[in-house]
């Protein structure tokens, strides 16, 4: 007897890009973990994947084997097209019909999808995002309708994948809800080693990603060329940090490169330079990073101490006068550079090759399909 897919449906609204190069929605590091997983998932005869979200129209179409379910289009801001959307999202996920949703879980956002998986009898498989999502704290902190509905939707899960044990740990003790841990994944293709030029920061211009570091050690390295990848909002702490930077000499400000063309970035960066606060989930450009063997330089985000512990570059424990004297010392000393690069690049491929996190990612499924 012919074995039954699993049909899984994943969950992000605004992972559209990632699956279509030409869109210029905009999109962060939780949205490309959930498309990788689709994709790969995909690839794999035992799943039918589909995944709900905003596109730039209403048309269903597939791309990579994964099913694109549209509950809005991403040109459409009013209050009345977001509240439809949600209405939208409950009904495609009914239609569906999922044995297993993935979907972080959320605030008012997400609620759709969690009611209709649990109308369909459907298992959940909620993912954390960042460090806020388990700080109990933080949550007790947002509207009632917020708070209510996210604690709702911890509750829902029957599996919670978790990026850390930082991760892991709060979610323990804040939730009582035992998570499990999958590591943020990517592809890591064969490169070629490329010349070194600049120093790069990528990231939004939001007040958690601090940027105005990254254009302090610009300033104080006059010498050297900075590049900044940085797609922003258009509130006035964006435009402020924008015209700073673009009125920096040695800095090249680029606002938008799509997410398939920021690999050469990486490749060609001497040092990759992080400043954002301890609150955000596990970078996605620390493993771009590593896949292009960029020792990282983190003004404070040192997960578990894993930059320092092996030695992938540098951590400056929050303190700027250490920062400046870690980046010198990377672009002087050759035989450490050298060091820093081989070991983020073996320490990448070991923890973050997709190849072996999908592996993880199928026994989850089977796990939670398995579970009362």
């Amino acid at each position: 007897m012919k074995r039954k897919r699993i049909n899984i449906c994943f969950y992000q609204l605004f992972a559209y890009p990632l699956f279509n190069r030409q869109s210029t929605l905009d999109f962060g590091g939780g949205e490309l973990q959930y498309a990788l997983l689709a994709k790969e998932l995909a690839k794999d005869k035992q799943y039918d994947v589909h995944f709900v979200l905003v596109g730039d129209t209403l048309k269903k179409e597939v791309r990579n084997g994964v099913t694109l379910h549209k509950v809005a289009k991403g040109s459409d801001k009013s209050f009345l097209s977001k509240a439809l959307a949600l209405k939208k999202a409950y009904a495609l996920v009914k239609e569906i019909n999922p044995d297993i949703l993935v979907s972080g879980p959320g605030g008012i956002p997400s609620f759709p999808a969690y009611k209709a998986a649990q109308q369909c009898c459907a298992k959940i498989i909620g993912r954390i995002g960042t460090a806020t999502s388990v700080d109990k704290s933080f949550i007790r902190r947002a509207p009632l309708s917020t708070r209510l509905s996210y604690e709702w939707q911890v509750a829902s899960c029957d599996n919670i994948i978790v990026q850390h044990k930082e991760q892991q740990k709060l979610l323990r003790k804040n939730f009582s809800v035992e998570g499990t841990i999958l590591r943020n994944m990517i592809n890591f293709p064969a490169k070629k080693n490329r010349k070194r030029k600049w120093i790069l920061w990528v990231g939004r211009l939001v007040k958690v990603k601090r940027p105005e570091l990254f254009i302090r050690l610009a300033k104080d390295f006059p010498d050297e060329q900075f590049v900044m990848i940085a797609p922003g909002y258009g509130d006035d702490y964006e435009r402020r940090i924008r015209k700073e930077a673009v009125a920096t000499p040695n800095i090249s400000f680029i606002p938008h490169v799509p997410y398939h063309k920021t690999g050469k970035f990486f490749e060609e960066a001497k040092v990759f330079v992080n400043t954002s606060e301890n609150k955000e989930g596990f970078p996605n450009t620390f493993i771009q990073a590593m896949v292009a063997k960029t020792p990282i330089l983190s003004f404070v985000f040192n997960p578990e101490e894993m930059i320092t512990r092996h030695k992938l570059g540098c951590a400056a424990k929050e303190k700027y006068s250490l920062m400046k004297k870690q980046l010198k010392e990377l672009l002087r000393n050759k035989t450490k550079w050298n060091l820093y690069s081989k070991n983020i690049h073996q320490y990448g491929k070991q923890h973050y090759d997709i190849k072996q996190g999908i592996k993880k990612f199928k026994n989850i499924i089977k796990n939670t399909l398995s579970c009362d």
